[in-house]
């Protein structure tokens, strides 16, 4: 005597194959049909059902980019910015200098007014970090990537002062060594030296982490 047909699981994608067909049995479920979208059971009574583009599980998003690669990155990109500001600055206040004598200012005022180009320029170097570290957190999403990012952008402005201060020392040593006035020279080098390291390192990775804060919530 033939056994009906016993219930086994409804068709669901993922679920196991049916078992073979014996000859002579009818077939017990009909083929499953494909179903480009599943609709998952609602987590409440009430509830719509939930679909997701794919069968089984939803998409995942993907994962962010390391922190040492993305610090790498964006510190070169705004490391690059920040030198080609400061060599802008060096020109401007240059050209600002030479205008100054041409117009017959006097020294005390010319050392004033030329002042001028760098703090704007100071200005423009923080911008920069800021949106180094908000482009840095954006794709890391840490504030630790926006910190090594400010870090080593300034690595790269130092290399290049560095350069451009030592230049610009052996083109008026003899003239300062002739005059004798090594030692308020080097004073006054030194302060520009502390001053600068205090607005490029101290606030300029701080305003790197501030962009951090900001842009690790958001993807890239």
């Amino acid at each position: 005597m033939q056994q009906p047909p016993s219930p086994g699981p409804a068709n669901y994608p993922g679920s196991f194959p049916p078992a073979p067909q014996q000859p002579g049995q009818s077939q017990a479920y009909p083929p499953a049909s494909a179903q480009p979208n599943y609709a998952g059971y609602p987590s409440q009574p009430g509830m719509p059902p939930v679909s997701y583009p794919y069968p089984g599980y939803p998409p995942q998003s993907a994962p962010p980019r390391t922190t040492g690669a993305t610090a790498l990155k964006y510190g070169l990109i705004f490391g690059a910015i920040l030198v080609v500001a400061y060599l802008i600055n060096l020109g401007v206040g240059r050209v600002l200098v030479q205008v100054l004598i041409s117009a017959e200012y006097s020294p005390s005022a010319i050392g004033a007014l030329s002042y001028i180009p760098t703090i704007i320029f100071t200005l423009v170097y923080w911008v920069i970090y800021f949106l180094a570290g908000l482009f840095a957190a954006r794709q890391a999403r840490n504030v630790t990537a926006a910190t090594l990012t400010g870090l080593l952008a300034s690595l790269c402005f130092f290399v290049v002062y560095f350069i451009v201060l030592i230049i610009n020392v052996a083109s008026v040593w003899g003239v300062i060594t002739r005059y004798g006035e090594v030692g308020g020279y080097l004073t006054s080098l030194g302060v520009g030296i502390a001053v600068t390291l205090i607005m490029q390192i101290g606030l300029g990775i701080g305003l790197a982490a501030l962009g951090g804060l900001l842009g690790k919530g958001k993807t890239a």
